[in-house]
């Protein structure tokens, strides 16, 4: 997850294209579709439906600076993990779709190729 508000643009497709710009270990298709959710929802929508408490919170990700980490549950509990994102189903409305922005998908390639090779030359 991201904080749209983050970057400093005047409309959420700006936001959103400017998250895309960032999210170099995540593909992203040119017929992708991303939602845009108020974190308060969605905690309230998995809490009701599940019974699970999440927290988010504003934290640097590497080479993403909106990054949202969600806690609240053991990652590694496969199944509580799918029962989440399907209870964040009910939290998405149509008007929360947008299509994916368009951006340089060339140049986010070759940033992402050269992320990937600061990772492995860190190792």
């Amino acid at each position: 997850m991201n904080w749209l508000e983050y970057f400093d643009e005047p409309t959420v497709p700006e936001q959103l294209r400017r998250i895309c710009e960032t999210k170099l270990t995540l593909k992203i298709g040119a017929e992708a579709k991303l939602a845009v959710v108020e974190v308060e929802h969605m905690i309230e929508t998995v809490l009701n439906g599940l019974g699970t408490e999440l927290e988010a919170a504003h934290e640097w990700g590497p080479g993403d600076p909106s990054y949202c980490p969600v806690a609240g549950y053991d990652i590694s509990d496969i199944g509580k993990r799918y029962r989440i994102g399907k209870a964040l189903r009910f939290a998405i409305r149509p008007d929360d779709m947008y299509d994916a922005p368009e951006f340089d998908r060339q140049q986010w390639k070759r940033d992402v190729d050269q992320f990937k090779k600061e990772q492995t030359s860190a190792k």
